[in-house]
């Protein structure tokens, strides 16, 4: 993920007060950590996610179903 497109994603969910972004003693860094809210975030849209996905595969056939497994894989392994 590039530099630009990381900052908008934080910019985000500082929005939308799933994270803190703190300033850290070094002026280039930053400190992010999770709100209350935060945490919670995934097991919520968890249903959204799935139905998503659901719609999108079947115009696009089995590689898709290849794909997210393969993803879901890699995702797993670096948990």
């Amino acid at each position: 993920m590039d530099r630009t497109t990381l900052s908008r994603a934080l910019r985000l969910l500082e929005r939308d007060g799933l994270l803190a972004v703190m300033p850290s003693g070094d002026a280039r860094t930053r400190i992010l950590q999770l709100t209350e809210a935060g945490p919670d975030l995934p097991e919520r849209a968890r249903p959204h996610w799935d139905r998503t996905q659901t719609e999108f595969q079947p115009p696009f056939g089995a590689v898709t179903l290849v794909l997210r497994a393969m993803l879901t894989h890699l995702v797993q392994q670096t948990a």
